[in-house]
Formats: structure tokens, sequence, C-alpha cells
């Protein structure tokens, strides 16, 4: 069943998540800047790259999913 409010709630949380990307790929650009390319086994920036595979995932699960709701209207 569609109803707008699901459609709502999931371009809110697809917000969301599209706002932690940019802050840990902001995060990952400033540290690559600072100290150059450094081995993905840094704690903080291993860290970073655990997070920012957690939101683009998330993100693009709630991407397909109001796709999805889009489409069966």
């Amino acid at each position: 069943m569609h109803t707008d409010e699901y459609e709502i709630s999931l371009g809110r949380e697809l917000a969301v998540c599209e706002q932690y990307v940019r802050k840990y790929r902001k995060i990952i650009e400033d540290m690559d800047r600072r100290e150059g390319p450094a081995p993905a086994r840094c704690g903080d920036r291993e860290q970073a790259h655990a997070e920012l595979r957690h939101w683009s995932d998330a993100r693009d699960e709630y991407a397909r999913l109001l796709t999805e709701m889009r489409i069966s209207r």
C-alpha cells in the first residue's frame, strides 16, 4: 500500500543518509589533504571509510525503495 506519508518518510531518510555520505567524504578528503593518502589500516581513516560504506549502502537502499514506490503508483 502506497501513501504519501511513506514516500515523505523515505525521502527524509534518504536526505539524512546523503548528509552523512557528504560528511564522511569530506572527512576523508580532509585527511587525504592533511596527511596524504595513507594505508586503510589507520584507525580514524578506517572508521571514516566504514561509516561512508554504511551510509552509502543505507542511502542506496532508501533510494531503491523510493524509486519502487514511485513506480508502483
